[in-house]
């Protein structure tokens, strides 16, 4: 019986440990992922330069941590357009179908009437089991669910995000609506706020910094626009070293600047990246000057960095603030 006994234990020992090499494979997997994410967090503390372009999807790095090979990148997260904020005109700009563009500002929107060629919640209910968010959407994986948006992964991937600060320069008069929204705001106060911004923007008044954007409105209170200023921004966002050409071209169309801009920027930056905006300002009527400087920069602050070892994939949104690194977002999946 002893023996018996002892040939079970041991053809069970044989049957688990394949299991258990797949589990300690699969670990070191994981952790050689986190370790890519942490080197990647590194570097960018020690803010060395010319990290975009060395750890850039095209550029295919590979590390190897713990004997386990680690494809790691970093993007320029900030530069791609956001989602939340961009209005009707700018992501008509990146050359999305007006249905596109209207779908997504129902989904957005916290009212219920849908724009001609958008989808509100009656189409949703009829067709679908969702109903539209009326409000900012928490990833851009969200698009996917919206009506025209199915099999633009490419083109989420690469030029759209969700993350950081809204610029105030940008952002839409429904957006910050959805932004009162999400601060719980009452509806009678977040409407004559909106309807101060409105009068602002078409008075075409440009923001340099927060205190002017709030003292553009006059039903905004102190202790608001404290939580306002966590999500809002007044510097420029969209870096010209690495800002997507189909994102420039639809910053251009925004801005009712020249097409050739964009085209210009993108060829004069393979040879030498730019240090600042003066060759921009010599490209541009003076009149469009406070255009350049109010929403181009040669810098950026919020990046995407991406590890995978084997199955195993981690992403962060990080935010450079006051020389600390925040922590926007973490994502963490399994193939």
């Amino acid at each position: 019986m002893l023996a018996a006994g002892a040939y079970s234990l041991l053809d069970l020992a044989s049957f688990h440990q394949p299991q258990a090499k797949r589990f300690l494979n699969e670990r070191q997997q994981y952790q050689a992922a986190r370790g890519g994410i942490e080197y990647l967090l590194e570097l960018l503390a020690a803010e060395e330069p010319d990290l975009l372009a060395e750890f850039s999807i095209e550029a295919g790095r590979q590390l190897e941590i713990g004997g386990v090979p680690v494809a790691v990148s970093i993007e320029d997260e900030g530069s791609k357009i956001n989602v939340n904020a961009a209005t009707e005109k700018l992501l008509l700009g990146l050359d999305l179908s007006r249905a596109q563009v209207e779908s997504l500002l129902d989904w957005r929107d916290v009212d219920s009437d849908p724009w001609p060629s958008g989808a509100e919640a009656e189409y949703y209910n009829a067709e679908t089991d969702l109903t539209p968010r009326d409000g900012l959407l928490p990833t851009t994986e969200e698009l996917f669910l919206v009506r025209h948006w199915q099999g633009e992964e490419e083109l989420i991937r690469r030029h759209l995000t969700v993350y950081g600060p809204m610029n105030v320069n940008q952002l839409s008069p429904d957006s910050l609506d959805a932004l009162l929204g999400a601060l719980a705001v009452d509806k009678f106060t977040s409407q004559s706020i909106v309807n101060d911004f409105l009068a602002a923007k078409m008075r075409g008044q440009l923001f340099p910094d927060l205190e002017s954007f709030f003292g553009s409105l006059p039903s905004l209170g102190p202790l608001l626009g404290e939580e306002l200023a966590e999500h809002l921004t007044a510097e420029p966002v969209v870096n010209v070293n690495t800002a997507t050409p189909r994102v420039l071209s639809a910053w251009c169309h925004y801005l009712d600047l020249a097409p050739s801009l964009a085209d210009w920027i993108v060829e004069s930056r393979k040879s030498i990246p730019f240090t600042d905006l003066a060759p921009l300002l010599s490209r541009v009527p003076r009149e469009q000057h406070r255009l350049i400087t109010a929403y181009f920069t040669t810098e950026s602050r919020i990046f995407s960095l991406a590890a995978r070892a084997g199955r195993h994939q981690i992403r962060a949104v990080v935010q450079q603030k006051d020389e600390e690194l925040a922590i926007l977002a973490w994502q963490e999946r399994t193939d």
